[in-house]
């Protein structure tokens, strides 16, 4: 075998970065994905009814992504990507309200004039939520087990500034609720999203499945730069000494022997992977495994017309929290040739265990022609697609969160009046159970780094230490630092 070569063992965005990056240094290197598609996560599944890829669930980028945004540089990703400017929030009553910068206002200024014109803040609310902004760009110490909840007492948010502004915000990029969540990851977000630069509060989306690029794009170009990747290759285990990792077990029972090993799987699995020894020397890892999950419901409704001409949008005072339009049901590119069906992430709800399904997909109409809203089975080209999403369904009553999807549609009318024509031509839940792990208040504590005290083994996932809370970002963070100490290893 040839020297310093490399093992990844998870195919996610965590150990998709760290073999780019390596690649690109012309190292040997072996990634171990026991599904058979990669992007973890951030993959897709094949939705027949629709003939298309499907994320299980919209990944938005933001300008303040930086890392993100040059990895997909890196692997010419970033000519799939669309930059959106402007942030549409509805209120209940469908008004729009535009947040976008001004281009001649310095960063944090360039905000201002578009906070001042938020329509479903009172003017109250809006000052509130203005200082709150500067308080939040000059934090006193705080403890570590302040939550942002009680941080929003502590400044005088009003209960409208904080239900309407600050909650939407944080359920979006943490998926779950400010009272939840700790003070010092939930600033990160605010600072980092809108006050660091112009464009930092831009989204950015794919225009076609993130699951697609990865797998497909991504997979091709790994391997025609040398990384043999292998799709539906479990491992058993990793074994080795307390000082050093000395193989991996397949599951097949094949052994293989490296001279790096980076683990870039999800938080509760790492520590199953590894040897009992091994697992004692990394301070932190078997906690980590008991980090809380924070779940995301997501919505994908085909309809026979559009019903806005809004990109995306985020929802007020509703169940529903974002509205994402997507391209038209049409193929996405790629195929089914991988039997059509791709294997599902860990902890779907129990109710959807296999989203795939065809009978899961409730398409067909009533015998009775009872429901004339329900298409036809087969929507070929002729869909508008839309994704809906419910963020942290674990921490938020069951009532506040729409049940089928008829509640959905009946929301989606309320603020665009063109559903009540539409016709559902198809739809899927998707519920992931284990989206993101929960920042609560501590975990940065328990968080351990990509280093280990283990001389050929680094960690790589969103929830190391990456200073980011779950995100593509930080995975993408922890895939670079995971290849560094791999490259330091190998005295590159």
């Amino acid at each position: 075998m040839a020297s310093s070569s490399i093992a990844i063992i998870g195919g996610g965005l965590a150990g998709l970065s760290a073999a780019a990056a390596l690649a690109e240094r012309g190292l040997p290197v072996e990634l171990f994905e026991r599904r058979d598609r990669l992007g973890g996560r951030a993959g897709a599944f094949w939705e027949p009814t629709a003939g298309q890829w499907i994320d299980f669930g919209q990944h938005v980028l933001m300008g303040c992504c930086r890392q993100m945004l040059h990895f997909c540089r890196q692997t010419g990703l970033d000519r799939f990507l669309r930059r959106y400017p402007e942030l549409y929030f509805l209120d209940p009553q469908g008004r729009t309200c535009r947040l976008q910068g001004v281009c001649w206002l310095p960063a944090p200024l360039h905000l201002l004039p578009a906070f001042l014109r938020l329509g479903f803040l009172s003017w109250e609310d809006r000052l509130k939520t203005l200082r709150g902004f500067l308080r939040l760009m000059r934090p006193a110490s705080q403890p570590e087990d302040l939550s942002f909840g009680d941080w929003l007492r502590q400044q005088g948010q009003t209960s409208s500034a904080v239900e309407k502004f600050w909650t939407p915000v944080v359920l979006s990029a943490l998926a779950d609720l400010p009272e939840r969540t700790a003070f010092s990851t939930t600033r990160k977000v605010f600072v980092e999203g809108f006050l660091t630069s112009r464009d930092a509060y831009h989204l950015l989306r794919p225009t076609m499945a993130w699951g697609q690029l990865l797998d497909e794009h991504l997979g091709r170009q790994l391997a025609q730069e040398g990384v043999l990747v292998h799709r539906r290759t479990s491992v058993r285990l990793i074994d080795g000494d307390r000082r050093e990792v000395q193989g991996l077990v397949l599951n097949d029972g094949t052994r293989r022997r490296f001279d790096f090993y980076i683990l870039a799987v999800p938080w509760r699995r790492a520590a199953g992977l590894l040897a009992p020894n091994l697992v004692e020397t990394i301070p932190n890892l078997a906690q980590a495994a008991l980090l809380e999950p924070g779940s995301i419901v997501t919505w994908h409704l085909w309809l026979d017309r559009p019903i806005t001409e809004l990109p995306q949008s985020a929802v007020v005072g509703k169940s529903i929290q974002w509205v994402f339009a997507g391209p038209r049901g049409e193929r996405s590119g790629g195929d089914a040739s991988s039997g059509g069906k791709a294997d599902l992430p860990e902890r779907f709800h129990a109710a959807y265990p296999a989203p795939l399904r065809e009978e899961n997909c409730q398409t067909n109409s009533s015998s009775d022609g009872s429901n004339p809203r329900i298409g036809p089975p087969k929507i070929g080209g002729r869909g508008y697609y839309y994704q809906v999403l419910v963020s942290g369904t674990h921490a938020l009553p069951r009532s506040s969160i729409p049940q089928t999807v008829e509640e959905v549609l009946r929301e989606l009318a309320e603020i665009f009046p063109a559903t009540k024509e539409a016709k559902l031509l198809a739809h899927r839940r998707v519920h992931m159970v284990e989206a993101v792990f929960s920042p609560r208040p501590g975990v940065e504590k328990i968080r351990p780094g990509q280093k280990t005290s283990i001389l050929n083994l680094a960690l790589a996932g969103d929830w190391t230490a990456t200073g980011w809370p779950a995100t593509m970002e930080g995975a993408v963070r922890s895939g670079y630092q995971a290849a560094q100490i791999a490259l330091e290893h190998g005295g590159f």
